[in-house]
Order: structure tokens, then C-alpha cells, then sequence
């Protein structure tokens, strides 16, 4: 005898929301799919009150807390974000504001870490000193397979008339399996630079990739600003930091923020908008941990859109690059959110709407089931009338050669502000977003994972004629679950039940 619940084929499940005190919510799933949440309650804003979460989530849906960070009178956290090793470790960054009035706060970088197989985190440490507020990303975390964890921040330095009023640095804070953390920093001393993108390898291996200014730190006019595209490297095996590579290979024009993606063999794609004839989208890649980024190519070619600019780019588990990117046409009638991808050794696809016209994008993010790339975009669509909030994912399977058509996640016009997107290592990619209308995080998946049986009840004996009761509960993460069908092995009809 036997019972199974059916398991619909794969597609975009429902949204759903995440527990109602919950504004903002950081995903990371183990190697089994057990969900690991970092969350911040907006309890009050004047004065400011909150706090922030780190919990599990059981196959039955409920949430265990592990570590509660409240805010007290001058001191509230404000981000959380988390990262999850497939043995579970874990590692999270949560940024607070401290200072007896937000308008002058300060921001305090803190770190902790969960070892493989505990269900205790370490005391919050303090990575460096108090800072100025204005930063211009949250601390990022990322963990490796080996559980050593990485997490990238950027404290602002005030400096002295008649200079600008502050410098961004980039620092590292690495915490490796059984150590503590230890902070270093990136960027060159004195001169500005953000917008840090981190990603770890198989190996452990850490990169970051950020922009620095390198032309007009002298003034206090940022107009003369130019910044180009800085990346490093933190081996694992000794944790050597290797040297500051400038991706652009020479410093000319402006380049904006980067995106970061590195595959687990160690290929990287880096992106990000160079202005020089026009502000358009280039890419540089490595082809392994041990090498360097190749000279920088364009995607979108000069005179074809009046400028693009790269949302998010991804590596593949085979080495294949995706970027998501913004395409600005001649008028916004021609706007739209495109994606492409390159095998190794080949040529990126040629650039193609992944959205329909007249979409203005806002953030896009991108994840892998095995090589199935998944792309999740948020922004405006105005399609001959008032704009509207979209919230759109699209799947490009791996041996298909053009991608699906985009699906709303949300029904238009409940927009959101788009988090994150990771697989949960079951099956599924998990899309985390808030919706500002009522201020409350919500997940949407592409559920691929099978229900869990969570509890099954058989008598060890029956007679015939006479009724048993038999029972089994299945839950399913992200999907509602269907009848329950029972099979008893000889023939039968097949009993079914909830």
C-alpha cells in the first residue's frame, strides 16, 4: 500500500506573503531546500522602531526564530541579509542605524555566522568603525560549499573641505569555518568607490567587482567625477588576496554600477554601462578562478538603442553568461527589458525583448535551475495608457533556443520592489519581493519541487470488511497541495483524501 499526492508539472505558483510583520525578507536554502529567512519588522517609524530576525522554516510552513535583534532608543537594525552554504552554514549582515536622530545617524556594520549542523548564531560582531549614513548598498553576504563566508560593505569617510564630502570605501570581511571574522580593505585609500558586487565559487573562492573614481577627487564639483570598474580576487586556499584588476583595461568614459556573476568552476561575467559615445551595456568574462577578467567587449552596439544598462548578470552551472539588461529606444514607445547568453568559447545571442514594449525596468534579478536560467524584472509598463507596476518573470531552458513569454508574478498593477532570486535546491526558484502598497514581503516561485510527506498514520492490522482509518498529511512550499490518492496494491480503486 502506498499514497501520493499529485505533483503538477512545473510553472509559476501563486503569490504568497510572508508573515504579516514581515517588510523586508533575505532567502537562503541548504542542500536540502531548508529555508533560512533574515527579516526586518517595521514596528514604527517615528519614533523609529524595529526588528530584525533570523529563523528556519519547517516542511510545515512555520517559521523557528534563531536569533531576534530588537531595536533600543537610538540604535534600530535596518537591513538583513542572508547567505546559506549547502551544509547550512550560514553566515548574515544586518545594518543598523545608531545615533540619537536619523536625520544624523550613523550606520553600524555587523556580521554573524552559523555553523554547519548548529542552530545557534554566533554573537553579531561590529566590522569596523560606526560610519556616516548614506552607503550607498547594504552589506552583501555570500558562503561557500567549504562554509567559508564573505560579506561586502562600503562606509562612507567624511573628508575635508575642499574636497567632496565624503569617500565610499569597499571592505571585505571574511569568516572562515571555525575562525572569526576579519575585515580588509579593496578599494585604493582616498578615492571613491561603490556599488561592490561579491560572489563565491565551489572553491570558496571570493570576487568582488565595484567602480572607483579615478579623475576628479580633487574637486568639490562632481561633474568632473569619472569612475571605471575595479575587481579582486580572495583565494581560498590561502587566503591571499590577489591584486586590484582594472576590468575596463584603461580608464576612459564613465562606467555605472556592475553586476557580478562567478559559476562554481570559478568563470565570471562582469557587466555594467560604459559611457563613451553613447551609455551603453559591455562585458568582460574570466574563464577561471586563477585567470583574469579578458578585455571588455560591447553588447549593445553604438546608434542600435540610445543606451542600455545591465540588471543583472548570471553564470550557469556549465559556464554559460546571461545578462538581463535595460534597452532604451529612440522613445520610450521602444523600451523594454532584454536577455541574452553565450556558451563558453561562443557569441552572446543576439539582444531580444524579454518584455513587451513600453517597459521601463526598475531592477531585475537572475537564478539557475541546474542550466535553466530564470530572470525576474520589476518596473512600469505604459502600453498606450497610464503606466501601471509590473512584476515579470521569464524561464529560458537550457536546450531551448529562445526563452518563454514573460509571465506576471503579480497581477498589474500590484507592483513591488523586487529583493532577490534563488533556486531553494528542490526543485524550485523562489522570487522575493515587498509590495510598498501595504509594505509586505511576499515570495513567488517557479515550483518544480515535489510535496513533502510530513506524517502518515496506518494500522499494523485490519480484518476484512471492517473500516480503517488511515491518514497522511503532505505540505508543499510554495503551492497549494492536491487530494491525497491512496493505492493499496492489488487492484483496487484507490481511496482519496486531503
Amino acid at each position: 500500500m502506498s499514497t501520493a499526492t499529485a505533483q503538477a508539472a512545473p510553472d509559476w505558483s501563486p503569490p504568497t506573503p510572508l508573515p504579516a510583520t514581515w517588510a523586508t525578507a533575505s532567502l537562503g536554502f541548504d542542500g536540502t531546500g531548508t529555508q533560512t529567512a533574515g527579516h526586518v519588522d517595521l514596528i514604527s517609524l517615528s519614533p523609529l522602531v524595529t526588528r530584525v530576525g533570523l529563523a528556519t522554516r519547517g516542511l510545515d510552513g512555520a517559521y523557528t526564530e534563531q536569533l531576534g535583534l530588537d531595536s533600543t532608543p537610538g540604535d534600530a537594525p535596518v537591513t538583513a541579509e542572508v547567505a546559506v552554504a549547502p551544509n547550512g552554514a550560514a553566515a548574515a549582515c544586518v545594518v543598523r542605524l545608531v545615533g540619537p536622530d536619523l536625520a544624523t545617524a550613523k550606520q553600524r556594520y555587523t556580521a554573524t555566522y552559523r555553523p554547519a549542523g548548529s542552530s545557534t548564531w554566533e554573537s553579531p560582531e561590529l566590522l569596523g568603525e560606526d560610519v556616516a549614513k548614506g552607503s550607498s548598498q547594504p552589506c552583501r553576504p555570500v558562503i561557500g560549499p567549504g562554509g567559508t563566508a564573505a560579506v561586502s560593505f562600503e562606509p562612507l569617510t567624511n573628508v575635508p573641505p575642499p574636497f567632496q564630502e565624503h569617500v565610499s570605501q569597499v571592505r571585505l570581511a571574511v569568516h572562515p569555518p571555525g575562525g572569526g571574522w576579519s575585515t580588509t580593505s579593496l578599494s585604493t585609500s582616498g578615492l571613491d568607490a561603490e556599488f561592490a558586487r561579491i560572489a563565491v565559487d565551489a572553491a570558496d573562492t571570493v570576487t568582488v567587482g565595484w567602480r572607483e573614481r579615478y579623475a576628479g577627487a580633487a574637486t568639490a564639483d562632481k561633474a568632473d567625477d569619472k569612475y571605471a570598474i575595479r575587481a579582486r580576487l580572495r583565494n581560498a586556499s590561502n587566503g591571499v588576496l590577489g591584486a586590484t584588476q582594472n576590468v575596463m583595461g584603461s580608464d576612459t568614459g564613465i562606467a555605472s554600477t556592475p553586476s557580478l556573476a562567478v559559476g562554481p568552476d570559478g568563470r565570471a561575467i562582469i557587466a555594467w554601462q560604459w559611457s563613451r559615445a553613447e551609455p551603453q551595456v559591455w562585458t568582460a568574462e574570466r574563464s577561471s578562478a586563477s585567470g583574469s577578467f579578458a578585455a571588455p567587449s560591447q553588447l549593445i552596439a553604438d546608434g542600435t538603442a540610445t543606451s542600455s544598462f545591465p540588471l543583472a548578470v548570471g553564470m550557469s552551472p556549465g559556464g554559460t553568461s546571461h545578462v538581463l539588461f535595460e534597452y532604451g529606444g529612440a522613445n520610450s514607445s521602444q523600451d523594454y527589458v532584454g536577455l541574452v547568453r553565450r556558451p563558453p568559447g561562443g557569441s552572446f545571442t543576439a539582444p531580444t525583448a524579454a518584455s513587451p514594449k513600453n517597459t521601463g525596468p526598475l531592477a531585475g534579478q537572475l537564478a539557475f535551475l541546474g542550466s535553466d536560467a530564470f530572470a525576474a524584472y520589476a518596473g512600469t509598463f505604459a502600453g498606450g495608457g497610464p503606466s501601471t507596476t509590473i512584476l515579470q518573470g521569464v524561464r529560458w531552458g537550457a536546450n531551448s533556443p529562445s526563452f518563454d513569454g514573460f509571465r506576471d508574478l503579480l497581477a498589474p498593477p500590484a507592483g513591488a520592489d523586487l529583493r532577490d532570486a534563488k533556486a531553494d535546491n528542490d526543485g524550485s526558484v523562489v522570487v522575493t519581493y515587498t509590495t510598498p502598497a501595504d509594505g509586505r514581503a511576499g515570495v513567488v516561485a517557479y515550483d518544480g519541487g515535489a510535496p513533502k510527506l510530513l506524517s502518515a498514520s496506518v494500522p499494523p492490522a485490519a480484518s476484512t470488511g471492517v473500516a480503517v482509518a488511515l491518514s497522511a498529511t503532505f505540505a508543499d512550499a510554495w503551492s497549494s497541495v492536491e487530494p491525497t490518492r491512496w493505492d493499496f496494491g492489488d487492484g483496487t480503486p484507490g481511496a482519496t483524501g486531503n
